[in-house]
């Protein structure tokens, strides 16, 4: 379990109001996937990676097959930046 806090980005939080809340199980995924990333975020469940490109500075987790959250982890705290499928995050 870790200490660090979640800091959300305006960008985060505008992506999933548009993206998560409509559906609710993607939003029940989401709540499940970031209380198992606060408990251990190395779960191989989260599928969690360094980013390439463009993303360098960040990492990325698995919701669900087709949705991530986008964030930096910080010395002491963890930035989501944004979430959503593959292609909404990754190509833009």
């Amino acid at each position: 379990m870790t200490n660090k806090e979640i800091i959300y980005t305006t960008k985060y939080i505008r992506n999933y109001k548009k993206r998560i809340k409509p559906n609710p199980q993607l939003k029940k995924l989401t709540k499940i996937a970031v209380g198992l990333f606060l408990e251990d975020r190395t779960h191989p469940q989260l599928n969690d990676h360094k980013l390439i490109s463009k993303l360098t500075y960040a990492r990325a987790f698995s919701v669900a097959p087709n949705c991530r959250i986008v964030y930096r982890d910080l010395p002491d705290a963890y930035v989501f930046e944004d979430i959503g499928s593959h292609s909404e995050v990754y190509l833009r």
